[in-house]
């Protein structure tokens, strides 16, 4: 890495540096954050669908298994 500057003194202060540390690790990980992300939205998706099909059997009457519990956790976070 080669950092050059406008004066005849090369000067680089702790806050510039941090910024590269950040810059390079944003840029470097970026791939990573990205699988993460993806991984991270199916996984709410799944839960998403699984929560308004069980929500669904459970308008509907439908056999849930533990249905009372489910409704106690429902009321709970609502």
């Amino acid at each position: 890495m080669i950092i050059l500057s406008k004066g005849q003194e090369g000067f680089l202060s702790e806050k510039g540096i941090k910024e590269l540390r950040c810059a390079f690790g944003q840029d470097i990980f970026r791939n990573e954050q990205y699988k993460l992300a993806t991984i991270e939205t199916d996984y709410r998706n799944q839960l998403k669908e699984q929560l308004a099909e069980l929500l669904q059997r459970l308008q509907t009457r439908q056999s849930v298994p533990n249905a009372d519990y489910c409704l106690l956790l429902l009321k709970k976070i609502r």
